[in-house]
């Protein structure tokens, strides 16, 4: 009888104690499971990462409404930006013409003509508004070459002569009306009248040519067809007079 009550107190007290699971228990060799086990520690992670957020594909794919897509690689995100586009203000065959031009108008003489255009060419090329900068080079020096001659042909034009061309200027010049006077007295008879204007002489109703560029005068002495003399006075030169006799011909000096 005691036995049997000193089991059913045993059987009692094990009914009261909480079971033990085998999870609780910790075993030896083997570390718990813990479920903040997944989460890294913030020593683990490299300095200055970020957390990746999610990003939805709408979110993702959409753009801003009126833009267009990111273009793809090697093509140009804006077409005006490109050389020679309609849409760009200066297109590169804008400016070309000037180029050309002054080339071409060099050639014909237009020294000043090709001279600006030349430098406003050049100018275009170098910035990307025109084509050919060669013709533009080449266009401006023949402009400044053929400016240049242009300067000095009429700075020698301008000059007096020497005195030695001046004295065979003259030489002619006694020598062409002479020679009418003779031929017109030997023809009608009678000894022609000589005067001067501007840029000739005139002997009776025939013109003759000037050469002389200087201050000079001409006049004719006598009335005989066999007795006259023309006298060419004349500045500049060496000799300063010259005449032509009836007789003797062309002569240095005065009549006689």
């Amino acid at each position: 009888m005691m036995d049997e009550t000193r089991t059913a107190r045993r059987d009692d007290a094990g009914d009261s104690e909480p079971p033990h699971s085998s999870a609780d228990s910790p075993t030896p060799g083997v570390e718990s499971a813990s479920p903040w086990a997944s989460i890294p520690e913030a020593d683990a992670m490299p300095r200055g990462a970020t957390v990746p957020r999610e990003t939805s594909a709408a979110s993702a794919t959409s753009t801003p409404s009126g833009s267009s897509a990111a273009s793809g690689p090697g093509e140009p995100d804006d077409p005006s930006a490109e050389p020679g586009n309609e849409s760009d203000p200066t297109p590169a065959k804008s400016r070309t013409w000037m180029g050309i031009t002054s080339f071409v108008t060099a050639i014909l003489g237009f020294s000043i003509v090709a001279i600006v255009l030349g430098h406003l060419g050049w100018h275009a090329a170098r910035h990307g508004r025109a084509r050919h900068g060669a013709f533009a080079i080449a266009g401006t020096i023949l402009g400044w070459l053929g400016l240049l001659l242009t300067a000095a042909a009429a700075w020698f034009y301008v000059q007096d002569p020497a005195p030695e061309q001046v004295d065979i200027q003259a030489r002619q010049d006694i020598h062409a009306v002479g020679a009418e006077v003779a031929t017109q007295a030997v023809e009608t008879g009678a000894v022609p009248e000589v005067t001067m204007t501007d840029e000739s002489y005139m002997v009776g109703a025939v013109d003759v040519p000037q050469e002389l560029v200087t201050e000079h005068s001409i006049s004719i002495t006598g009335t005989a067809t066999a007795e006259w003399c023309v006298e060419l006075t004349y500045s500049g030169g060496e000799v300063g007079t010259y005449s032509y006799d009836a007789q003797a011909g062309v002569a240095e000096g005065s009549c006689n």
